[in-house]
């Protein structure tokens, strides 16, 4: 470094791990719930949805605001159940899609960032 020039920090980030969390909110009670994995595929959006599932057996629908990740749609079931399987679950679900950069309408993403704050 010269006299009078500005002192320069280098600044190496190092990643020590991450993780999935998959959630969702039941606005009008406030119930949470949620699952975390080491990955990020479509076999772990089928067993949130089928635990989803499970955990409502009278619903005859139920409906899920996502974002546009390649791994939430109904395609992850058939890739990962028997197609009666997946065709049962599949005719659970209402998927109802965020626009792409608005995540803000996403309430899940709101309590992700509590999370992380």
């Amino acid at each position: 470094m010269r006299k009078g020039e500005i002192a320069k920090q280098q600044y190496e980030y190092e990643k020590l791990g991450a993780c999935v969390l998959l959630a969702a909110v039941e606005p009008l009670t406030g119930r949470r719930f949620g699952q975390v994995h080491e990955r990020r595929t479509k076999r772990e959006f089928t067993l949130f949805c089928q635990q989803l599932a499970a955990m409502y057996p009278d619903a005859t629908k139920i409906r899920l605001v996502l974002d546009n990740l390649n791994t939430h749609n109904a395609s992850a079931f058939y890739e990962h159940l028997p197609a009666e399987q997946a065709f049962a679950l599949t005719q659970r679900f209402a998927f109802h899609y965020t626009p792409k950069g608005a995540s803000w309408l996403n309430m899940i993403e709101c309590e992700f960032s509590v999370v992380a704050g």
